[in-house]
């Protein structure tokens, strides 16, 4: 049996995922907030899964300045 996970299988921490997509982790943080980026959440840690890094690498993120903040009422 192979003992290697597929990338696509993997989930990154917050850290690991803004470092193989090439952006800041708090630039991240706000593209889940907008909703840009889908994570699963287990408690208070974010898991970003490797289908998710795959997707924002292939097909990229949309502006944070075109977009508009969310609004919490």
């Amino acid at each position: 049996m192979n003992s290697e996970i597929q990338p696509s299988l993997r989930g990154f921490s917050l850290s690991e995922a803004s470092l193989a997509i090439g952006i800041a982790t708090n630039t991240l943080r706000l593209h889940i907030r907008r909703g840009n980026a889908r994570v699963v959440r287990c408690g208070k840690r974010i898991i970003v899964p490797g289908t998710e890094v795959a997707r924002i690498l292939r097909e990229g993120l949309p502006s944070l300045s075109s977009a508009k903040p969310p609004t919490f009422e």
